[in-house]
């Protein structure tokens, strides 16, 4: 809050973060999913005082179209 009060004095500032995010495999599986998770809130900067904040969790998987780990090393190169 403190950089913020910094950078902004006045307004309001949505203030996003990313927390994690990847594409993941399972300890002894060949598939994968993708893993995302972020923090965003609303800072009223003249109080320094967060209005509202919410979180992002998403872990997705499709069956139906997924690829092999081997064949995202031929796409994407060694990991």
């Amino acid at each position: 809050m403190e950089k913020l009060g910094q950078e902004f004095d006045q307004g309001l500032l949505l203030d996003l973060k990313t927390i994690k995010w990847g594409i993941l495999t399972k300890v002894g599986q060949g598939d994968h999913y993708i893993s995302y998770q972020s923090r965003a809130r609303l800072v009223q900067l003249s109080e320094k005082t967060v209005i509202w904040q919410g979180v992002c969790d998403l872990e997705d998987r499709d069956a139906t179209n997924m690829r092999h780990r081997t064949e995202l090393r031929q796409i994407m190169g060694p990991y």
